[in-house]
């Protein structure tokens, strides 16, 4: 879900125009993002140990994705 910040003009215009600032708004944003990524890399890891031994059947599997994709692109509003 995408989150939207008003500045003040003057802010606004300096951040657009200041190679400087872009790249540090950037590594933030990278940085954030590469933390993301390890966080669903973590929990794709522990679901995957933990189904390991599970008695769940393909259909079982592909009803629980299809809830899941269904519930994220309702999160993030993709209808």
């Amino acid at each position: 879900m995408p989150i939207e910040i008003k500045l003040p003009e003057e802010i606004e215009l300096k951040v657009k125009t200041d190679k400087e600032i872009e790249k540090i708004l950037m590594k933030r944003i990278e940085k954030d993002i590469s933390e993301e990524i390890k966080g669903d890399i973590f929990l794709s890891m522990l679901f995957d140990k933990i189904l390991e031994e599970s008695k769940l059947t393909q259909n079982d599997v592909d009803e629980i994705d299809h809830k899941v994709k269904k519930g994220i692109m309702e999160n993030l509003e993709w209808k």
